[in-house]
């Protein structure tokens, strides 16, 4: 059995905080374990998953947006230079 945890913002809380606030909690996730263990198991294609509470349209924007590039990985924006 999982207990979801949720971040809940109102609707109309600034736009940029609540994409930076999603940003923050998923990019420091290692650092925030240290202390919260239970951050380590933050998972971006989970978190989308919200019901009943909607999702809020910048936490989206944020967790829909390309997973970050591994090093040496293509270029972000499209196509390798060659």
């Amino acid at each position: 059995m999982t207990i979801p945890n949720y971040l809940v913002a109102a609707a109309d809380a600034p736009e940029r905080l609540v994409y930076e606030v999603a940003r923050t909690l998923f990019e420091s996730r290692t650092d925030i374990a240290r202390t919260v263990p239970a951050a380590a198991l933050l998972d971006r294609r989970q978190a989308i998953f919200t019901s009943p509470l909607p999702l809020h349209q910048w936490a989206a924007k944020y967790l829909r947006r390309e997973p970050p590039l591994a090093a040496g990985g293509p270029r972000a924006g499209g196509a390798r230079r060659r």
